[in-house]
């Protein structure tokens, strides 16, 4: 059933037609590795027993026509299931992508950024997996299993009955041991993931690290972490060996002991034939073979639950925030912020970084962003855009919660530079494109003449197409700045926001480019932050924090 549930959760990404041509194949597989021991049956009779050479022909007539028979199906099989495969995985990776590029920069602030990565580029590869060995070999066990019961019905319903003991107790002890697989495959991710978290995070702060003399300390808790993952990792595989052991145990010596026992008592008075015997004992290993997988599939199957509902889950949220039907309106711009409250959580800081603040922004105002390093400026600006969420309040855009309009047509209202902007390792005239795709060549040099970054440009032998390097390694800290503010006169947005955008140049070149801005959008909202601008001219002033 939990199958069935996860495959109607990705119904969305499954090519039906060949899902069901696949089971029709998985079928005639099933039948065709039957064959083979009736074929091996009449081959004793009517060869070994009676001595005749023509029945030999056509034993190896029979062995050469199935073989061909299994080849030809077996590739059309492998095709038509590959196919499958890899249209499955590109269309759930194109979601998977294509919802979490579209999410609202909250969302990636809300989630670990490894797990989302893990889950890309790890857990979707277990859909695969999955498919291939929880699903299609699954469902030709289960096919296999049935044709096997009725055929060793049939030649005998004793030697049948003892094989079904087996299966019980196989089955017993698969669900003993099941839910402690459960628990630990969930204990086991946690700590994975809370482990690359937590080694990212000390990667990230080495520097403090070394100046603190804390590296024993680090080693020390890693050391600590490893042996809660070691444990976890040790259960798991001690796990496996219980569960495949005892399977092996009761078909080695409590099956087999029953089957021989019996099985040569109805031989001997005549009732059985040595051959239908023999067939019975090899359909009895292909029906123990299909069984074994099948409690190896579901013991393998709850490890990689966990992970395949970590997939299914992605997916909901990336589409439940895509799927919002709340889109901007075109009126003139306006923003309120009803009484809002923020905070880091309780790790970071317990004060609360905007407390109760409430205003009222209107489109073709500019306002100065004012307060003490750390009074929360940039935690503020971040608010308006919905990198964060508050924790108490609404921050309303033309009357809407900014919390349920749709990401798109949001993000197309901002104009943002700040010094966490980046510049894309590709051309000048790529990185300006990316701004407005459809700004001629006039525009472009006329954007760089506003941000005071044009006679460098033409200075150059390429030009425009000079290629900048990684983060812009090529330019200089001023020429980046205006470059990222040239994209601000290209894209005609309803709020800009400059937070220390400018802050390689003079003061002078920053208030002269800051005006050509204003003039060039009248009536947009600006939000400035500088540490240099004291005021400007019909800008209104905004203290933000103590």
């Amino acid at each position: 059933m939990e199958r069935i549930e996860l495959i109607n959760k990705l119904k969305d990404f499954l090519d039906y037609k060949r899902f069901i041509l696949t089971f029709c194949l998985l079928i005639f597989c099933a039948g065709l590795n039957l064959i083979y021991p009736f074929i091996y049956k009449y081959f004793i009779d009517f060869v070994l027993f009676q001595e005749n050479i023509k029945n030999l022909l056509v034993v190896i007539f029979l062995m050469i026509f199935w073989l061909l028979l299994c080849i030809i199906i077996n590739l059309l099989l492998c095709k038509v299931r590959t196919r499958f495969l890899t249209l499955m995985i590109r269309n759930l990776k194109n979601k998977i992508f294509d919802g979490l590029i579209e999410c609202p920069l909250v969302y990636y602030r809300s989630k670990d950024i490894n797990e989302i990565k893990q889950i890309i580029e790890d857990d979707v590869k277990e859909l695969e997996t999955f498919f291939l060995n929880d699903i299609f070999a699954y469902i030709l066990a289960i096919i296999t299993v049935i044709f096997l019961l009725f055929i060793m019905f049939f030649l005998n319903n004793i030697l049948l009955f003892c094989c079904l003991i087996f299966f019980f107790i196989s089955y017993i002890e698969t669900k003993l041991i099941k839910k402690y697989v459960v628990k630990n495959s969930k204990e086991l991710r946690n700590s994975i993931v809370a482990e690359n978290h937590k080694r990212v995070e000390e990667f990230n702060y080495y520097t403090e690290i070394k100046m603190l003399g804390m590296e024993f300390k680090i080693v020390e808790k890693f050391g600590d972490r490893s042996k809660v993952l070691i444990k976890l990792v040790t259960k798991e595989k001690i796990l496996q060996y219980v569960n495949k052991y005892l399977g092996a145990l009761n078909h080695d010596l409590i099956t087999r002991f029953f089957i021989y026992i019996i099985g040569g008592i109805i031989v001997i008075n005549g009732e059985f034939s040595t051959s239908s015997f023999l067939v019975f004992l090899g359909f009895y290993e292909t029906f123990i073979k299909n069984i074994r997988l099948l409690i190896e599939s579901n013991f393998s199957f709850n490890n990689k639950k966990v992970k395949l509902i970590n997939i299914v889950n992605i997916i909901k949220d990336v589409v439940n925030i895509k799927d919002q039907n709340i889109y901007l309106n075109n009126e003139k711009i306006a923003i309120k912020c009803d009484k809002i409250y923020f905070k880091y959580d309780e790790k970071r800081t317990k004060r609360w970084i905007i407390n109760d603040f409430e205003r009222t922004f209107y489109g073709g105002r500019k306002y100065l962003l004012k307060g003490i390093n750390g009074s929360g400026k940039s935690t503020f600006l971040k608010l308006l855009y919905h990198e964060y969420s508050v924790n108490k309040g609404r921050i309303l855009i033309n009357n809407q919660d900014v919390t349920q309009i749709i990401p798109q047509n949001f993000y197309d209202k901002f104009a943002i530079a700040s010094t966490d902007t980046k510049i894309f390792n590709m051309t000048l005239r790529d990185n300006l494109l990316l701004a407005n795709s459809d700004a001629s060549e006039t525009m472009l040099y006329d954007a760089c003449k506003k941000a005071e970054i044009y006679d460098w440009i033409i200075s150059l032998p390429d030009k425009l197409d000079f290629k900048v390097g990684e983060n812009g390694e090529k330019l200089s800290g001023g020429q980046q700045e205006r470059l990222i503010v040239a994209r601000l006169f290209l894209k005609k947005a309803s709020i800009y926001i400059l937070d220390e955008a400018l802050s390689e140049i003079s003061l002078d070149d920053e208030i002269g480019i800051l005006n050509r801005l204003f003039k060039n959008n009248p009536d947009a909202i600006f939000f400035i932050v500088s540490h240099r601008i004291k005021q400007l001219p019909n800008v209104e002033e905004i203290v933000i924090g103590a």
